[in-house]
């Protein structure tokens, strides 16, 4: 709606001006009747001055004020369907094993004893998907599935898909790991230390985002990137103030909590090489971008399939790799 304001201050007697203030117009009053635009209709549709704001009467009584929400029955019903009460036919469940330990090297993944346990249809590690590519929403920086070594207790080592969410739970659990530990840097001073154990060796040659790249620090070390915020006089504000207090100030890691789990259901078609996603994202085309890029896939391939989010800020915005690993997974069935 913003652009067609937009269009008709620029050009408010154009035949094009009209005609969006004609769509403009019946999408408010008459959305029933979207699609079934003619000549006519156009002609017909008196295009309101952009001098004044528009008339207040009946048709446009709705306009600015507050409407309840259509979905807001759902909610406080609680008859809203989230990502984890969705299934399909035949849905296998997908449980992650991750790091219990980090930094380490990982030098041995066994999980034949989770294979033979009845209900299982397949367990998937890094060996299993090596053409699988790092993702990231800024910077492409982490692995699906952790490959040598783990950075945190965040990456993922292993995923299980059986026929119940008990049954992956239990596999997960007889998967054995053995990891060497490494040295690491476990605050941010010592990160920032020029003889801190690098975090990531290869920052250098990470794919990122086009916007970053003037932020992107390519000289070695744990910084990644580098932003300057200038904004003021800071020193005349300290002139001119009566007291100047500095100190250095911590607290504790802190993590918003949302009521909905990180959540996906992942429909796989093997023969159209087709995926349909129902995830817990605010991003559902970020989302099908990550995936395409991750499974190598045209995005005209994936579809993305809006679920309610039960509250985000933020941590709904990027599923991560957690949507991607169904599908390898279940090439693997």
């Amino acid at each position: 709606m913003p652009l067609c304001r937009a269009e008709l201050r620029r050009a408010p007697e154009s035949f094009a001006a009209r005609s969006v203030a004609a769509i403009y117009t019946q999408t408010i009053l008459k959305p029933e009747r979207i699609g079934d635009f003619s000549h006519e209709h156009f002609q017909a549709v008196p295009l309101p001055s952009l001098r004044e704001p528009f008339p207040i009467t009946p048709n446009y009584a709705t306009v600015g004020t507050r409407r309840p929400r259509i979905d807001a029955s759902a909610f406080a019903l609680g008859t809203a369907r989230y990502a984890t009460d969705m299934a399909v036919p035949g849905m296998l469940y997908c449980r992650l094993l991750y790091a219990q330990q980090a930094p380490a090297r990982i030098t041995r993944i066994d999980a034949e004893v989770a294979r033979r346990l009845p209900g299982v249809e397949a367990v998937v590690t890094a060996a299993d998907a090596p053409a699988m590519p790092a993702t990231g929403m800024s910077i492409a920086a982490r692995d699906i599935f952790a490959r040598d070594e783990v950075r945190t207790v965040a990456d993922v080592i292993a995923a299980v898909a059986a026929v119940d969410d008990e049954t992956a739970r239990r596999a997960v659990e007889l998967i054995e790991v053995a990891y060497e530990e490494l040295p690491g840097a476990h605050t941010l001073d010592a990160a920032c230390e020029p003889s801190a154990p690098l975090v990531h060796p290869g920052k250098a040659g990470y794919a990122g985002a086009e916007w970053l790249k003037r932020h992107r620090v390519a000289e070695p070390g744990n910084v990644a990137t580098h932003f300057r915020l200038r904004k003021g006089d800071v020193a005349a504000a300290r002139a001119r103030a009566h007291v100047v207090v500095e100190g250095r100030f911590q607290t504790q890691r802190m993590e918003h909590f949302s009521m909905e789990p990180h959540a996906a259901v992942v429909n796989y078609d093997p023969a159209a090489q087709r995926v349909t996603l129902w995830a817990s994202t605010g991003k559902p085309f970020r989302t099908i971008i990550q995936m395409g890029e991750l499974l190598r896939l045209p995005m005209n391939r994936i579809s993305a399939v809006y679920v309610p989010t039960g509250g985000a800020i933020r941590q709904a915005l990027e599923r991560g790799g957690q949507p991607a690993v169904p599908p390898p997974t279940a090439r693997e069935v």
